[in-house]
């Protein structure tokens, strides 16, 4: 069974905190002060994207903090259980932060660099994990015939 490296258990148990802190602002402050996200709209470089936060998402506001917050209790989770189960909260926190990164032209670099950073973790906690055994098949003439009566 391999060990994880102490440095990577760091890394991935220090994203599982930040994230479940961010989790805990979106449900606290963000849900109960769901106009902030206009403030989106008004940093944002793209017509088309600002028209969409001030249209559906600064609306719904208090369900859109939810959801991000459910998003970031998963990954959270994902990541603090173990190396196993690390890799698919990379794999999600990658896929979200890539998806995301436009709803705020300003984060972009942020978003950016958080998937370069789950995907490189990702690859790491790869070589961590303790594979299946391979299957072996017996080699012809050493048994695995019937047993015979003396």
């Amino acid at each position: 069974m391999k060990t994880e490296p102490v440095k990577l258990k760091f890394a991935r148990l220090a994203l599982a905190g930040l994230y479940a802190a961010g989790a805990v602002f979106n449900l606290t402050y963000t849900r109960s002060n769901p106009s902030m996200l206009l403030g989106w709209a008004d940093t944002s470089l793209i017509p088309l994207q600002a028209d969409l936060i001030r249209t559906l998402i600064a609306p719904n506001g208090a369900a859109f903090a939810v959801t991000v917050a459910a998003y970031e209790l998963v990954t959270a989770g994902l990541l603090a259980a173990g190396p196993a189960s690390a890799r698919a909260g990379h794999v999600l926190a990658a896929a979200f932060n890539v998806v995301a990164a436009p709803l705020w032209i300003v984060q972009v670099p942020l978003n950016g660099g958080l998937a370069v950073i789950h995907a490189l973790l990702y690859r790491a906690a790869s070589s961590t994990v303790e594979q299946a055994p391979a299957r072996r098949e017996p080699r012809p003439g050493a048994g695995g015939g019937k047993i015979r009566s003396r």
